[in-house]
C-alpha cells in the first residue's frame, strides 16, 4: 500500500504545481507589480511621515506561498497517518481472519468427534455445540464460549463411546479449542481498537483537506490575480483554481476530463467494433445449456 492516498495526492501536486510557479516568477512578477503600484500623490490625501510601507509585492507572494506549503504539508502528514493506521487495520483483520478460521475448524472437529464417539448423542444438548457453526466472528465466539462452558461443567457426564477402549475426555476437548477462542477474542479486541483509530485518523484527515481546500481556493485566486495584473494571462490560467472541485487546479481538471473522454469514446469503439463484426467470426461454443438444478446450485 502507498503512503498516501490517491485522492490527496492530487491536491498535493495541485499545490506544488501552484508554489513551483510562483517561485518561478515572483522574481519578475512581484516588481512589476511594485512598479505598476507605486505610491502616485493624490490631491488632498497626505502620506503618512516616513512614505508607504516597504513590503513588495515579491515578499507578499512568499509568504502566500509559504502559508500554502505549511497547508500542504499538514494534509499529507494527516494522511499519511491514516493511510499507516488503514494499513494496520487490514493486516490486523487478516489476524482475525485467520483466527476465526481456526475457531471454526476446531470447534466444527469437537462437534465432529462428539457425535462420532459416542452413539446417538445430540451435540448441542451433549455439549452446547450449535449446528450450524456461524462464520460471523461474534456468533462464532459465543457458540465457542457456549461450548467450552458446558465442556468444562462438573455436571458433564459423557455416555460410553462406541468404539471399546476409545476414551474422549472433556478437557482434552477444551485445551484443544480454549487456546484458539482466547487469540480470536484478543484479535477481536485489537481489530476493534484498530478500527477507532482509522475513524479518528480521518476524521482528522478530513477536517485538514477542507482547510487546505479553502486556504488553496483564495491563495491561487490571489496568485492568479497577481499575474493576470503583471499582464501574464497565460500564467494565471495556469494555476487559475478549479470552481467545480475545490483544491485543484482548473486545468487539471479539463486535462482529466478530456483523458476520461477519450476512453469513453475508444470504448464506444470497440463496442461498435465488435457489433458490426460478421456472425461467422464469433467463436463457436459446444456447451450445452445449464439445467435448471445446475443454475440453481451455482
Amino acid at each position: 500500500m502507498q503512503r498516501q492516498s490517491n485522492t490527496v495526492i492530487r491536491f498535493l501536486k495541485s499545490a506544488m504545481d501552484v508554489e513551483d510557479s510562483v517561485t518561478t516568477n515572483k522574481p519578475e512578477i512581484g516588481p512589476r507589480l511594485d512598479l505598476r503600484f507605486a505610491a502616485v500623490p493624490i490631491p488632498g490625501l497626505e502620506v503618512p511621515e516616513g512614505g508607504a510601507p516597504s513590503s513588495s509585492f515579491e515578499d507578499s507572494m512568499t509568504r502566500l506561498q509559504n502559508g500554502l506549503a505549511i497547508s500542504r504539508i499538514r494534509l499529507a502528514t494527516a494522511d499519511r497517518h491514516h493511510v499507516e493506521n488503514l494499513r494496520h487495520f487490514l493486516e490486523v483483520r487478516e489476524v482475525s481472519r485467520s483466527f476465526n478460521s481456526s475457531v471454526y475448524s476446531k470447534l466444527g472437529v469437537t462437534r465432529r468427534t462428539i457425535e462420532e464417539v459416542f452413539e446417538d448423542v445430540d451435540a448441542f444438548i451433549l455439549a452446547g455445540i450449535q449446528s450450524p457453526i456461524e462464520r460471523e466472528t461474534i456468533k462464532l465466539l459465543g457458540q465457542a464460549d457456549q461450548a467450552l462452558d458446558r465442556l468444562k461443567s462438573p455436571d458433564l457426564e459423557l455416555p460410553n463411546p462406541q468404539v471399546e477402549g476409545l476414551e474422549v475426555k472433556p478437557e482434552t476437548l477444551v485445551r484443544g479449542l480454549s487456546p484458539e477462542v482466547e487469540r480470536l477474542r484478543e484479535a477481536v479486541a485489537v481489530l476493534r481498537q484498530a478500527k477507532r483509530q482509522v475513524q479518528k485518523s480521518r476524521k482528522i484527515r478530513n477536517e485538514v483537506l477542507e482547510e487546505h481546500k479553502n486556504l488553496f481556493l483564495w491563495t491561487a485566486r490571489t496568485f492568479e490575480s497577481y499575474y493576470q495584473l503583471a499582464g501574464e494571462p497565460v500564467l494565471a490560467a495556469q494555476i487559475r483554481p478549479s470552481g467545480r472541485r475545490p483544491g485543484r487546479r482548473a486545468v487539471e481538471i479539463a486535462e482529466e476530463s478530456a483523458a476520461e473522454g477519450s476512453q469513453a469514446e475508444e470504448s464506444a469503439a470497440e463496442g461498435s467494433e465488435a457489433e458490426e463484426a460478421p456472425a461467422s467470426e464469433a467463436p463457436e461454443t459446444t456447451e450445452s445449456p445449464a439445467t435448471e438444478s445446475e443454475s440453481a446450485s451455482s
